[in-house]
């Protein structure tokens, strides 16, 4: 779902997937708009949505292009409680910062801040020498980052409001630590980025990754209990060559 640019504060439906069964046979279609005439959604109601209307690509452009530089950033229900955790930040240079909960939230919102904003600049260019359409496609790895550094926000913010809600200390302080684990995974994922746009100093970067190593070990003599508490079902536990009936054939032969 897209803001409809014609529609201010109401929502519009950019793709549909459909689901039928008839006579025990199951019929399954996915579509999206890329460049339709939306004037031909006027006699209908799409997918009996009458609450929303329909958009394509082309609109979000000009919707994008038109609002570069007064992106705000939505956040999660637990706005509150993580605006207090970034103002409580003391951010430094030192290895031990990156630990620090409101750091983690910051660097990821800086970095969707600026695609956001980088994005929406290249789109309102390109689509001075293009088509709209043509103008979307030219930049979409930029759209697909800025898509998944949005994700990756809303997943740690989600991720920080669970744990200070999770009434057990123990089961806190354990979560806790896998949430370093993500945090730091995600920004050594997107490193290049980091040190590119001058977000992480080299020596910084390099303490990311001594980070996860940190956290990894810290983890280790709690694997079972994560593996329970996450459901991983047993058919996913273990590679065929390390399952528990395997390994009696391995050590005698």
């Amino acid at each position: 779902m897209e803001r409809h640019g014609g529609l201010p504060g109401t929502e519009a439906k950019i793709a549909a997937i459909g689901v039928r069964v008839r006579h025990w046979i199951t019929f399954h279609g996915a579509a999206i708009n890329l460049a339709p005439d939306l004037t031909h959604y006027a006699g209908i109601v799409p997918c009996g949505i009458r609450e929303h209307g329909v958009t394509s690509p082309p609109i979000s452009l000009r919707l994008a292009a038109s609002t570069v530089g007064e992106q705000v950033i939505k956040r999660t229900a637990a706005e509150t409680f993580i605006q207090t955790i970034i103002d409580a930040r003391q951010d430094n240079e030192e290895e031990g910062s990156l630990f620090n909960r409101g750091t983690q939230i910051k660097m990821f919102e800086d970095r969707e801040q600026y695609l956001l904003a980088s994005v929406a600049r290249r789109l309102q260019a390109k689509s001075k020498e293009m088509s709209e359409f043509d103008a979307f496609n030219s930049v979409q790895d930029h759209v697909l980052h800025a898509a998944t550094a949005h994700i990756d926000r809303v997943v740690l913010e989600a991720f920080v409001a669970g744990i200070d809600a999770c009434p057990d200390e123990n089961a806190r302080e354990l979560l806790g630590i896998v949430c370093d684990l993500y945090a730091l995974s995600v920004i050594e994922d997107d490193k290049a980025w980091y040190v590119e746009h001058r977000y992480l100093s080299t020596e910084r970067a390099k303490a990311v990754t001594r980070g996860i190593n940190d956290r990894c070990r810290a983890l280790r003599p709690h694997a079972k209990t994560l593996v329970d508490g996450f459901g991983i079902p047993e058919s996913l536990r273990y590679a065929e060559m390390l399952h528990p009936e395997n390994l009696t054939d391995v050590v005698t032969s």
